[in-house]
């Protein structure tokens, strides 16, 4: 990350991770001093090692500094939050910033577990082939999420998808769902919680057919305001929808809702926070 690289070039041409580079450069700081600057300087190596590819993340225009990370790097860079924003469009964030960062502790909490092991999680950014208009659950476990376990995936077919914003997907839950058995004695009503991970795995599906995330391990970091309205049924189809509210680095927020497919009757909704590793 060399001055050189930026003379003569106005900030108002660089992206966002041009700014942070050149501001990077200007103080003369190495990326892993501004990591350690970031993380404080109690933190531990590991942690060091994390921010500082997450550093490079955004020098390379992969991710987008959340809030907290922007007004950090201002303090850190002398330069104001404006800087590292300016030409970036985003909405505010809908939920409060502790849990914002909660979300972030958690991001860096599953890369370090997932990186002390001996085989590290097989993470795919970025795979150059086309995805397909429509797709099932063995795509999302071969393609989009290889990470996860196939016989977890609720979701039959995505139907629709906005690439990294939004999906549609189907499924027909039943009592036999994870081999739990029916739940209740004397009836097949489907309980609330598999509808709720139905919504998380909608919305992350969503996030993972961004080039950038696909093939990365996910996480549903919080979910609010969600309300089950109706009962369904063993063996009732239903469509459930995500749509991105809020993009913030590594951080992503989803208002996600279900409807029972034979009447579009809604059935459930939420706003979704997932984390991307």
């Amino acid at each position: 990350m060399s001055q050189v690289l930026y003379e003569g070039v106005a900030p108002s041409e660089l992206t966002v991770g041009g700014r942070i580079a050149a501001a990077l450069a200007e103080a003369k700081l190495s990326p892993t001093e501004l990591a350690r600057e970031l993380v404080g300087a109690d933190a531990d190596d590991a942690r060091v090692a994390n921010m500082r590819r997450l550093l490079r993340k955004w020098t390379d225009d992969r991710h987008v500094p959340s809030d907290e990370h922007l007004r950090r790097l201002g303090d850190i860079l002398d330069k104001p939050t404006s800087y590292f924003t300016r030409g970036r469009t985003t909405s505010p964030s809908p939920v409060p910033a502790e849990v914002e960062r909660e979300a972030l502790a958690l991001v860096w909490e599953t890369a370090v577990d997932v990186e002390s092991r001996s085989k590290p999680a097989l993470r795919r950014p970025g795979r150059p082939t086309q995805i397909p208009k429509k797709f099932d659950r063995n795509y999302i476990a071969s393609e989009l999420a290889p990470n996860f376990t196939k016989d977890h995936i609720l979701l039959d077919e995505v139907t629709e998808w906005g690439e990294g914003l939004s999906a549609v997907a189907t499924a027909t839950l039943s009592t036999d769902v994870w081999g739990l058995g029916q739940w209740y004695k004397d009836s097949k009503l489907i309980p609330g919680l598999l509808i709720v991970e139905a919504l998380a795995q909608t919305a992350s599906v969503a996030l993972l057919t961004s080039p950038k995330h696909r093939g990365r391990i996910v996480l549903c970091a919080g979910y609010d305001n969600v309300r089950l309205r109706k009962p369904i049924e063993s063996g009732e189809e239903m469509t459930f929808h995500a749509k991105a509210r809020h993009l913030s680095g590594p951080i992503a927020h989803f208002d996600a809702w279900a409807t029972r497919s034979s009447n579009g009757e809604r059935i459930a909704n939420g706003l979704f926070t997932i984390a991307v590793h």
